[in-house]
């Protein structure tokens, strides 16, 4: 009987550890859909704040907003546009809002974030000055 049950004991710890070394371990875990976020967002030349569910950006006026990569950390899947997006890599136009989605997939959930990068036009500078001749 000692015998059995010893050998259910080894067999069902043994079964535990490999459930769990197969496991992901880069798999993100999250208790409410409220908790999905998109942080740290940065774009180099641009500042940013957090206001609810929209991040404002501001840029200088000689800024080409067309095709710049983003970096930020999520504890979701990130998409724009239903493509995925590596903080860092991949590109976007900014000329118009950008819309973030982050989606937790095992519960269904999504959060949209807008970010908004407006030319910040107190920055105006003078590439050049003459006076007379």
């Amino acid at each position: 009987m000692y015998k059995s049950i010893a050998c259910l004991t080894i067999f069902l710890l043994m079964t535990f550890a490999f459930a769990h070394s197969c496991t992901d371990e880069d798999e993100k875990y999250i208790n409410d859909e409220s908790e999905l976020c998109l942080d740290n967002f940065s774009i180099e030349g641009v500042s940013f704040s957090y206001e609810n569910d929209t991040i404002l950006g501001h840029a200088s006026t000689n800024m080409d907003l067309s095709n710049l990569i983003a970096e930020f950390s999520s504890n979701g899947d990130v998409f724009v546009n239903n493509i995925p997006q590596i903080s860092g890599v991949t590109e976007n136009d900014f000329s118009s809002p950008v819309v973030y989605t982050i989606s937790y997939p095992q519960k269904g959930w999504e959060k949209k974030y807008t970010v908004i990068i407006e030319i910040d036009e107190s920055a105006l500078f003078v590439s050049s000055f003459s006076i007379g001749d």
